[in-house]
């Protein structure tokens, strides 16, 4: 199964940082299976919910999709 580009770079980041699906949806204040489903390209959220997310994962700005 292929991803999207931006799935795949942020289940790389995701794989980086080490935190589980639960760890991030505990940090947004979201279920762990809405992360899963946002990272695989599954669901969309707001701008704000994406930012956090993004920091969560410690992306560098260069590197956000």
């Amino acid at each position: 199964m292929a991803f999207s580009a931006h799935s795949t770079a942020l289940l790389e980041a995701k794989r980086r940082s080490g935190l589980s699906f639960a760890e991030l949806g505990a940090r947004l204040g979201q279920d762990e299976v809405w992360v899963a489903s946002l990272l695989y390209g599954q669901a969309s959220t707001a701008a704000d919910q994406a930012e956090a997310l993004l920091d969560a994962l410690q992306l560098p700005q260069a590197e956000r999709p």
